[in-house]
């Protein structure tokens, strides 16, 4: 088994002091978090060097932007800003970027978890029988093209509690008259991507959130009947963001262990003896796999 966490300081965004330090007991960073997916997306991942950020639009519930806008209307109410200027700036930028569709299609998003224990996630995320990947999260993060940028180069956790939400609004909302209009805006929609409702904490997401220009294109993929828009985010230096190496030779996302998911059985043996041999092939033998062993068996 992996360890979840390590003392320090969670590392800020370039352009405005937007995550801070967590509300989580204390500052911390995480040392993995957990992608869940199903065979595919495994195989994309480690055959492609990169994780896929979908489109916020895209997502399972496309309402969660929303919905962080509307966390923003109510902590800009309570916010305790004396200068009446201010509260009128941070309340039109507010407005103005939960009406520019343009900022929320051009937002994308990774999402992992705290734990590979997580049944909710298996049968949401995984089609229940899928795989998870325990990802190092010490490793930065870029858009592999120059019209993207990430909103921090680390996995920001998303928060469920009001009161934590509306601390972490009010810690932006103090810096944004200091933003030029574009920045202030790109920074209020990330913001909005990682406050979601309540009833999803026991998610326990964690996000990469990355942006792309109004003149960049994403990539598409098919997921159904529905064609998805997402950006390649590559493993980066952390000191300057930029990918690691050049686009004709990718370091490879830090994957520290792979969980075949339930249900146990025969069904999970014959995974786990695909997925060794995938690996070994590909040159990936050393990465440790492991049986999820939660006690669920399918229809």
């Amino acid at each position: 088994m992996v360890d979840d966490s390590v003392p320090g300081q969670v590392r800020i965004d370039r352009t405005a002091n937007l995550w801070g330090a967590q509300e989580s007991g204390g500052a911390y960073r995480r040392r993995h978090v957990y992608h869940y997916t199903d065979a595919a997306g495994m195989s994309g991942i480690l055959q492609s060097n990169q994780l896929w950020a979908t489109s916020a639009t895209a997502l399972n519930d496309s309402s969660e932007v929303k919905h962080g806008f509307e966390v923003c209307r109510v902590a800009l109410q309570m916010w305790d800003e004396p200068d009446p200027l201010i509260r009128a700036v941070v309340g039109h930028l507010i407005d103005q970027a939960s009406a520019t569709q343009d900022l929320v299609d051009n937002t994308y998003i990774v999402s992992a978890s705290s734990s590979s224990y997580l049944m909710n996630q298996w049968t949401g995320y995984a089609q229940s029988s899928g795989y998870c990947l325990t990802i190092r999260a010490d490793v930065a993060f870029a858009p592999a093209g120059s019209e993207g940028r990430l909103a921090s180069s680390e996995w920001v956790r998303v928060l469920y509690d009001s009161r934590s939400q509306h601390r972490m609004a009010q810690r932006l909302f103090g810096q944004l008259p200091g933003l030029a209009s574009k920045d202030a805006l790109r920074a209020i929609t990330s913001l909005a991507a990682v406050l979601k409702h309540h009833a999803f904490a026991a998610e326990d997401e964690w996000r990469l959130i990355a942006s792309l220009e109004s003149r960049g294109h994403p990539n598409f993929r098919i997921r159904g009947n529905q064609i998805v828009p997402y950006v390649e985010l590559r493993p980066a230096a952390r000191e300057t963001g930029e990918a690691l190496f050049p686009s004709d030779e990718v370091a490879p996302v830090p994957v520290d262990q792979i969980t075949v998911g339930p249900p146990t059985g025969m069904s999970a043996e014959r995974r786990m003896n695909g997925l060794r041999r995938y690996l070994a092939a590909r040159g990936l033998g050393t990465i440790p796999i492991e049986n999820s062993e939660i006690p669920y068996v399918s229809d």
